[in-house]
């Protein structure tokens, strides 16, 4: 909000500043510390936001690449290269890409039950590639045991793979490490 607030402003630096007054040091140490987890996420949902607004849907490893990209040009990524360069060793890319991801993961998948993750907020979806054409081909038979029609087996997939996203039951490398 203060970005667009600010955005016509001739003198304007692109730096948004919040003040908030506190009673107490320690109020204030906890506000900092929220804010800054907070701004995090922000930074995250939009920097994905402009990226599917540039791309269209996207799989998720590229999203992630594309936030790594964003990280570096707009330097706000704190394992980005000081001197701009591009030319990273593949660990120092790695670094980069988990520092973007973990937000990512935590708002569409770990915490995905909380109220303003970016799923949640009705900003972004997750669809399964190739799910519609799968349960065409494999799931004739198990729909007609179930006694329902295929469009009804694949709402019933596509909700599954949902809450097993929900769960944190996803396949990416940085899901290894959470302590769920």
């Amino acid at each position: 909000a203060l970005e667009e607030a600010h955005a016509g402003e001739a003198n304007y630096d692109g730096k948004n500043r919040l003040l908030i007054f506190s009673d107490s040091r320690q109020d204030a140490a906890h506000q900092a510390r929220f804010i800054i987890f907070a701004s995090r996420y922000d930074r995250m949902r939009r920097n994905v936001m402009r990226i599917l607004g540039e791309h269209g849907p996207l799989p998720l490893q590229r999203v992630v690449e594309l936030l790594g990209d964003m990280g570096v040009r707009d330097r706000d990524n704190p394992y980005a290269p000081e001197d701009g360069n591009r030319y990273m060793s593949e660990e120092q890319r790695k670094r980069l890409r988990a520092y973007e991801e973990a937000p990512l993961l935590d708002d569409i998948s770990v915490g995905a039950g909380y109220r303003a993750s970016i799923i949640n907020l009705g900003l972004a979806g997750v669809a399964y590639e190739g799910l519609d054409a799968f349960v065409q081909d494999e799931g004739v038979a198990l729909a007609a045991s179930l006694g329902i029609k295929i469009e009804e087996l694949t709402y019933l997939c596509r909700c599954f793979l949902d809450m097993a996203l929900y769960q944190g039951a996803l396949s990416r490398e940085l899901l290894r490490y959470h302590p769920k």
